[in-house]
């Protein structure tokens, strides 16, 4: 009987270790976060929000920041609009503000990202017109696409975008689309780049994101807009005082 109680005891201490081993979270699962570093910023016509990400890439290269949402993959960014990876490439489109005044210039910033496991040379340029824009205000959608043999606003150069990178380019959507009404508006963008076996084209198609145009901003969007640039004051290291209208006749 001892020998029976023996093996009866060994057997339930036995039993409660494994249950408390897997009631303990696995350290074996990864939970390494994947993170695509922004190498380079293209200023264009909008130096402001590229200021914005110039300073984060920084805070993350030089001062070992964590990463911001543009940096995480696709499925951690739930709002960066990112369309489906075409021939290792992905794209993405979103706006930093969600209600933009009549008139106000509309920034699209938009993501070119290398997911593919070997370096990319494709052409990087501040060229808006390299893209083709598809608006939805209500029940009317318009193409604005530009002719590939137009004249170029700038020199195009081959760039080596290495795996697991991405770059940012913040568009001045004015330029492009029709903004005078006040509505809701959605946005996809797409862009044609040489496939990466050097035959025929690649079209990559970013996400739909959507913006406002209005008279007024609703208290949520002027709140959100004052404490962005009170934030942006501390960055910046100033005193100066911030003014930010809410409403253009």
């Amino acid at each position: 009987m001892k020998d029976t109680h023996r093996i009866f005891f060994i057997a339930t201490l036995a039993c409660q270790l494994c249950l408390q081993a897997c009631a303990q979270p696995s350290t074996n699962i990864a939970t390494e976060v994947k993170i695509y570093p922004i190498i380079q910023v293209f200023v264009g016509w909008n130096p402001q929000d590229a200021n914005y990400y110039e300073f984060h890439q920084n805070n993350y290269k030089f001062y070992k920041h964590a990463p911001f949402p543009e940096m995480l993959s696709s499925a951690q960014d739930p709002a960066g609009n990112w369309g489906n990876p075409a021939d290792g490439l992905q794209l993405s489109l979103r706006f930093r503000h969600g209600e933009y005044l009549l008139g106000e210039p509309v920034n699209a910033v938009v993501i070119l990202r290398n997911v593919a496991a070997s370096s990319r040379r494709i052409i990087l340029c501040q060229d808006e017109e390299e893209f083709e824009y598809v608006l939805h205000q209500g029940t009317n959608t318009v193409i604005t696409k530009y002719p590939p043999n137009r004249p170029r606003l700038d020199t195009p150069l081959p760039y080596k975008l290495e795996p697991n990178t991405e770059t940012v380019q913040v568009i001045y959507l004015n330029r492009h689309c029709d903004l005078k009404q006040p509505g809701q508006y959605s946005l996809e963008l797409q862009r044609t780049i040489h496939a990466s076996d050097g035959y025929g084209p690649t079209n990559i198609i970013s996400g739909t994101a959507t913006f406002e145009i209005v008279k007024e901003y609703s208290p949520a969007e002027t709140a959100a807009r004052n404490l962005e640039a009170e934030e942006w004051k501390k960055i910046q290291g100033t005193n100066q005082p911030v003014f930010l209208p809410s409403k253009r006749n």
